[in-house]
């Protein structure tokens, strides 16, 4: 963080891996030959909705011909609004209406979209968008890869302008977002992932248990390598290139990189080593066999154990400048390959790979098969769902403008509406009537005409009374979801061959992905708000009074809330509150306590077990170890966070940040106690 930076300068090493330091191609290649593959591959991936677009404007241009909209007496819902939107204006002959376009008013527009027969074109569209186009992007997307870009080589970067555009076309290509869409439909965690990694280049091993957020990468899968067993956490980053070289990026058998890492170019991570949480490998940096690294001070991590030293022989230790507490890291590129251990044995062996992959466990998991069918389903329900609010506020809208029977009184005599009066149509037997919907009833003889303007208000309108009933629903849905599946969380050892807990979180995840919204989420809605507090506490979480909870948002939201206490006047801003750890496999829950007037700021982390204690404050980018305990009034900052000041007790209600200029150091910072 800016914090570990000195003010106003990069450092060589900083600009190297730097992605905003990467030469671009020429805008003239980038346009010429980058913008239009990437408007094909786009394109591409629209081709499901489109052809289901296309068939509806075919039935619809079908009516056209064979004249059904006017001259034949239809069954269909919207007869009545048809006749009433096409009924001609007094100096207008029956005869002239009929021969109009059938698009020749906004009342026409909304006679077409009331159709109950294009209900299934309206939803074909957005499932075809849900489960075909991230496939046929990615499908696409590989093709231009295999076709365009080619195999990357690990080695100098050279400067021309092509080699430029291949490592630029990679990184547009396939930014985690597009991976995230495809691995969501095949099983976040499973082998799925690992197929579609080995169809984009990468070499990967068998049992690896995959994030439920895809890791970032710059596109160069070629120069990933993942053993057997290895675990990822969410929202990390595998950066393969840096300014001038691309290297491969290795993790051997059982390896763990943990949730919101990076992992530079030329990384190894041995066997059954860790990457703790937060926590970066620099470039070119070995971590051996079994070690657990930790955080980052100075862009290095923290070593919190050297490993079993089962592979001490095949490798060289860098200069001690680059030792971290007097353990010093190891420089990927002096290990013997024989210490590259790529296949599983029972030491890597992860209660994941044991459960699903060998059918070792003390419950019935679900197969590969029955996540997907769920996955299909759920997603299918939330497709529905997501419909339902737009399409019933253009019926509503419909109702509200077109039928007199329920409407007169409300909107007669209104000045927002003008009505015209027309002469009613018979019937074949000579009855006056409409019909709309699926109501039929006696026509009373007054005809409609609406402007853009009081078509656009009846539906918004409408609109804000269907989106209320969705908000309402989806909190019924995603709370009994909650507590259905997941009851009362209790601290504890979940591991995935002894506990169902894995399996019953995966099916909520699943299910609580009703609350996404295109690309909003319904909780950003109310973040920051007096309704963020009352999300928690319905969830089982225990929030205090006057609490400022994601005001900037949060990725994620405390996913165990009902683990964590919170206190009076508490401020947690886009910070991660996580009561789990899932190191080597090994699931864990345990408590997180913080006190009144504690404050958590930007992308700030606490792990489980931690207290912070009143008054304290956890600074931007900061990571609190497991266990940790964070005194009163004290402020904390790093990689892991340790004590930076303390501040006096009568400073808590209105506490004033010291000043501090540019050059003042750390060390400075630290003298400034009680």
């Amino acid at each position: 963080s800016s914090y570990d930076a000195t003010p106003g300068t990069w450092s060589e090493q900083q600009a190297r891996v730097n992605r905003q330091f990467f030469q671009k191609p020429s805008k003239l290649l980038e346009r010429l030959i980058g913008v239009p593959i990437l408007f094909l591959v786009n394109a591409f991936s629209q081709l499901p909705p489109i052809g289901i677009l296309y068939a509806l404007l075919w039935y619809k241009s079908r009516e056209e011909a064979e004249g059904e909209h006017v001259s034949q007496r239809s069954s269909s819902a919207v007869a009545g609004i048809r006749q009433m939107t096409l009924r001609p204006s007094l100096d207008k002959s029956r005869e002239e209406a009929e021969g109009e376009h059938f698009f020749d008013s906004w009342n026409e527009v909304i006679s077409w979209l009331c159709d109950p027969r294009r209900i299934p074109f309206f939803i074909g569209i957005r499932l075809a968008r849900a489960f075909f186009t991230p496939f046929f992007y990615m499908f696409a997307a590989i093709i231009v890869k295999k076709v365009v870009i080619g195999k990357f080589e690990a080695g100098p970067r050279s400067n021309s302008d092509w080699e430029r555009l291949r490592y630029w076309l990679a990184a547009a290509l396939f930014p985690r977002k597009r991976l995230q869409k495809c691995t969501e439909l095949m099983g976040r965690h499973y082998e799925g992932v690992s197929v579609l990694y080995r169809l984009l280049g990468s070499k990967v091993g068998k049992r690896v248990f995959w994030p439920g957020s895809q890791p970032v990468t710059d596109g160069t899968f070629d120069l990933l390598e993942i053993g057997d067993d290895a675990v990822f956490g969410s929202r990390s980053a595998l950066i393969c290139t840096t300014v001038d070289h691309a290297e491969k990026i290795i993790i051997c058998a059982g390896g763990n990189v943990s949730d919101n890492c990076v992992v530079m170019a030329g990384s190894v991570i041995g066997k059954n080593a860790v990457l703790g949480s937060n926590s970066i490998c620099p470039e070119g940096t070995y971590l051996p066999s079994g070690s657990v690294w930790f955080g980052s001070n100075g862009s290095r991590p923290t070593c919190l154990n050297p490993g079993d030293n089962s592979d001490a022989e095949y490798y060289q230790p860098l200069n001690e400048e680059c030792s971290t507490d007097g353990v010093p890291q190891h420089a990927s590129n002096t290990v013997d390959p024989r210490a590259l251990v790529m296949d599983g044995d029972d030491s890597t062996l992860r209660p994941f790979g044991k459960a699903f992959y060998k059918g070792d466990a003390t419950y019935s998991v679900l197969s590969l098969k029955s996540i997907v069918l769920f996955t299909i389903a759920n997603r299918t329900f939330q497709v529905l769902f997501h419909l339902l609010p737009l399409w019933l506020a253009i019926q509503l809208g419909a109702v509200v403008l077109y039928t007199d029977h329920f409407f007169k009184e409300a909107w007669r005599n209104s000045f927002f509406f003008t009505v015209k009066e027309f002469d009613g149509y018979a019937d074949d037997e000579g009855v006056t009537h409409d019909q709309f919907l699926w109501w039929t009833r006696v026509y009373d003889n007054q005809g409609h005409w609406h402007s853009f303007i009081q078509v656009y208000c009846a539906v918004v309108m409408c609109f804000i009374l269907t989106h209320a009933l969705r908000v309402l629903f989806w909190l019924v849905i995603e709370l009994s979801a909650k507590w259905l599946y997941m009851g009362r969380r209790k601290p504890g050892r979940y591991n995935y061959d002894t506990s169902d807990y894995a399996q019953r979180w995966e099916l909520y995840q699943l299910t609580a992905k009703i609350r996404k919204l295109s690309r909003l989420n319904l909780l950003q809605f109310i973040t920051g708000t007096p309704m963020m507090n009352l999300y928690i506490r319905l969830n089982g979480g225990d929030v205090g009074k006057d609490c400022c909870l994601y005001p900037s948002g949060a990725d994620p939201f405390m996913p165990e809330p009902d683990l964590v206490k919170i206190g009076d006047g508490c401020a947690v801003d886009c910070a991660s509150i996580v009561c789990h750890l899932n190191t080597r496999g090994n699931f864990e829950l345990a408590k997180i306590t913080i006190e009144d007037k504690c404050t958590l700021r930007t992308r700030s982390r606490l792990q489980q077990g931690v207290v912070m204690e009143t008054g304290s404050q956890l600074l931007e980018k900061s990571l609190a170890m497991t266990g940790e305990i964070i005194g009163a009034r004290s402020v904390w900052q790093g990689g892991p966070a340790s004590s930076w000041f303390r501040y006096k007790a009568e400073e808590v209600a209105d506490y004033q940040p010291p000043s501090v200029t540019k050059t003042k150091t750390e060390v400075e910072m630290k003298n400034m106690v009680d």
